[in-house]
């Protein structure tokens, strides 16, 4: 009877001690699956650069994961509004090329207002007033050139009109890129630039490539001697490789300034770790990060990189108006693609809303 009833008591013990590291299995599981958070970027930004911000925010916050969606802005753009018909958008974060994408975002209601913690720090033009999105670095439009055969330096995008650059002169398409667009519009819409500028540059043989990152390559590689492209694009290719025949100038004539602005979507599955995502990101630490290790130029005002040579308050901006932008961008498009198909400039229809 006693040995019955020691390995009853044996038993037992031995189901307690499965039982417990069963559950102990379980909640560590749990916590697990509590602890551990996902978030999902759609984002225009190169994924080089993407990717090394990804593993810096995730050694930060080992508890989010980031998920990254890449491709050029109007692919995202297509994307979300197909998600959003679908019944719900995929991504928590959206962060793209210009205002007027986020501007466009805010007029469908497809993105939330926040309150970002370190908002008077960024400086005030790249700031949605509204709270609903905000600038996360500064996309400078500079003029970029071959140093092997051009020597000269350029002061405006006027220059590029020069009779001996007649053939070997680039922008981004506008219809691929959206900062691109945002460039063509703000000049179209600028009286100093206007419609008669592209035609200008189409009778100078202006060639259209299809993103700036080709069009940066392009001039390095001596197959154009100019045009107008991303900064970080020309730094970008020049640290991988510092012999290449490159280099750019802020046209210190007017220059178009691109804020990238970043934002948290409707269908947002975690609010609390996407703001944690936005305001690591715009955090003087990050942004420090930004300009020393990927030579990002900072939209803080107390963020400054002196190997950059960029200073906010030593730049003529030309002027851009986001709203403006969104509304004309089918007008913008078609005039620029009528220009660049050689309609006689008596047939072009400038129709822009005001």
């Amino acid at each position: 009877m006693r040995k019955v009833k020691k390995k009853f008591i044996l038993l037992m013990i031995f189901c307690s001690v499965i039982l417990t590291c069963f559950l102990l299995f379980s909640v560590s599981c749990g916590d697990s699956r509590v602890k551990q958070s996902k978030i999902v970027v759609y984002t225009s930004v190169p994924l080089k650069i993407v990717e090394k911000i990804k593993l810096e925010f995730e050694n930060a916050h080992p508890e989010i994961k980031v998920q990254i969606y890449r491709s050029g802005t109007i692919n995202i753009l297509e994307k979300v509004y197909s998600e959003a018909e679908e019944g719900e958008v995929k991504a928590d974060i959206l962060w793209l090329a210009d205002f007027s994408d986020a501007e466009e975002l805010k007029s469908k209601n497809l993105i939330l207002k926040y309150s970002q913690k370190d908002s008077e720090k960024i400086i005030p033009i790249f700031i949605d007033n509204e709270g609903y999105y905000y600038g996360s670095r500064i996309i400078n439009m500079v003029i970029a050139y071959n140093t092997y055969f051009q020597k000269t330096k350029f002061r405006s995008y006027n220059d590029l009109l020069r009779p001996e650059l007649k053939g070997k002169i680039g922008i981004s398409d506008p219809k691929q890129s959206g900062t691109a667009l945002f460039t063509v519009g703000t000049l179209l819409l600028n009286k100093d630039f206007g419609w008669e500028y592209f035609v200008k540059l189409y009778n100078n043989d202006c060639q259209i490539i299809d993103n700036n990152t080709l069009l940066t390559e392009k001039i390095a590689g001596g197959e154009l001697l100019a045009g107008i492209t991303l900064d970080f694009s020309v730094r970008g290719l020049l640290n991988d490789y510092p012999s290449m025949q490159i280099d750019y100038i802020y046209p210190n004539a007017g220059m178009v300034v691109i804020a990238s602005p970043i934002c948290i979507t409707r269908d947002c599955r975690s609010i609390k770790h996407s703001m944690i995502f936005v305001d690591w990101l715009l955090s003087k630490e990050t942004q420090e990060f930004l300009g020393r290790d990927l030579k990002i130029v900072s939209a803080r005002s107390d963020v400054n990189i002196p190997e950059l040579d960029f200073n906010i308050n030593e730049i003529k901006v030309i002027p851009s108006n986001p709203k403006q932008i969104l509304k004309n961008k089918e007008n913008i498009l078609k005039i620029f693609s009528d220009i660049f198909s050689g309609v006689p400039v008596s047939e072009l229809k400038v129709d822009l809303k005001e």
